[in-house]
């Protein structure tokens, strides 16, 4: 997701680093132009946002109560540019799963840094995901269940930091990593959901799509 953590640079750093992160990279691998990168730096502000209350584990059944079929009356047609970071986010998930079942101590360590970048702006995926719906439905989008896939899946990997850390009772060690793959596998199809629902044709898409 080299091309998503550039893009977001200038908008979300914590988050591009986060991406970063979760895909095993670093960030100061990349041919970033250093005045950008610093200006962005000065212009962080604080995530306020709280993030939606959601079920601890990930066997628990999701409910949303105004979530409800929406008709797509717009006459937008979606693109990949629209839907990019949560595909990125779909694929920076991949890698994140690769790492917290890997039972590898420095790779538990290095999902652990971008989770709690993550953390630091929960809330960004769903916004994201209801700025794309609003560009394709005319009215009704806070309540399109497309956006509910998506703070769904933003809550599981969230809550992986805590698990990982042991502070959830009863699960820690190997018997915390499974769990959070268990997690990190639902949010997967759960963005795997959300491209499948979102009228974007396109190859990475299809790809994604069919392997979760």
């Amino acid at each position: 997701p080299l091309i998503f953590a550039r893009t977001m640079l200038t908008t979300k750093p914590f988050l591009a680093i986060a991406l970063l992160a979760l895909s095993g990279a670093s960030a100061f691998s990349f041919e970033v132009d250093r005045r950008a990168f610093a200006s962005t730096i000065a212009g962080v502000a604080t995530a306020t946002s709280a993030i939606a209350p959601g079920p601890a584990h990930a066997a628990d059944k999701w409910v949303y109560d105004n979530a409800k079929e929406v008709e797509v009356v717009s006459r937008y047609k979606p693109k990949f540019d629209d839907i990019n970071q949560i595909y990125g986010l779909g694929k920076g998930l991949e890698k994140l799963e690769a790492k917290v079942s890997s039972g590898d101590d420095e790779q538990l360590s290095k999902a652990l840094d971008g989770l709690r970048a993550f953390n630091k702006d929960p809330n960004f995926y769903s916004g994201f995901a209801k700025n794309f719906i609003s560009k394709v439905i005319a009215r009704g989008a806070a309540d399109d269940a497309r956006i509910g896939y998506v703070r769904e899946a933003a809550t599981l990997v969230g809550s992986c930091e805590g698990l990982l850390r042991g502070e959830e009772e009863g699960l820690s060690g190997a018997g915390a990593a499974k769990e959070a793959t268990a997690r990190v596998r639902k949010a997967e199809s759960l963005i795997g959901k959300f491209l499948a629902e979102s009228g974007v044709e396109d190859e990475r898409v299809a790809a994604y799509v069919a392997a979760h």
